[in-house]
């Protein structure tokens, strides 16, 4: 018997089981991306297995509300790749709320979630004050000032892109450290 042999109900039933209940966190870097969602683990090697593996349980995974933060520069930038591979597998309209600490704060928060059920999550949120996505680049484009050490211009905004790790090969790099660890 195949795994897809099983009725769909009980396929979403291990998704369930197999993936991190709620919000994932995912912290921006200059580096890259990092999930930060505390004591659980994101199965990304089921999402190698096979396409049909890669699409139904990225569908739950991208179903959930993602937080990215950080640097407001590093999460203005890791976004972008987040939000298109949500939008990929997702099966439901994509949004995006983005949350500021303040002018003064270099921090903050992008939530990325498919349909109504996240948007609950959201609503109950007593932290940051919400700003365009567009609001925050301008801010970040026309700050000079000097915030937690960390410079804001727009100078730093262009040439602090790195390369963003997509979440998979994110979480690929992280077990590959763990299982070197354990030898």
């Amino acid at each position: 018997m195949h795994l897809f042999d099983l009725p769909y109900d009980v396929r979403h039933q291990i998704w369930t089981h197999v993936l991190p209940p709620g919000q994932i966190y995912i912290q921006a870097t200059a580096r890259g991306l990092r999930s930060i969602t505390p004591e659980e683990k994101i199965p990304v090697e089921l999402l190698r297995v096979c396409e049909a593996l890669n699409a139904e349980v990225g569908a739950h995974l991208y179903g959930k509300l993602l937080n990215i933060v950080g640097r407001k520069q590093d999460c203005l930038v890791a976004y972008k790749a987040i939000l298109e591979t949500t939008r990929k597998y997702a099966r439901e309209e994509v949004n995006v709320d983005a949350f500021s600490n303040g002018s003064h704060s270099a921090t903050m928060c992008i939530s990325i979630h498919a349909g109504q059920a996240n948007r609950a999550y959201l609503q109950r949120r007593e932290r940051g004050e919400p700003k365009a996505i567009e609001d925050l680049e301008e801010e970040l484009r026309g700050s000079s000032k000097v915030t937690g050490g960390l410079s804001h211009s727009s100078e730093t905004l262009e040439t602090s892109q790195a390369p963003i790790e997509s979440p998979a090969e994110l979480v690929r790099r992280r077990s590959s450290r763990n299982s070197v660890r354990q030898e």
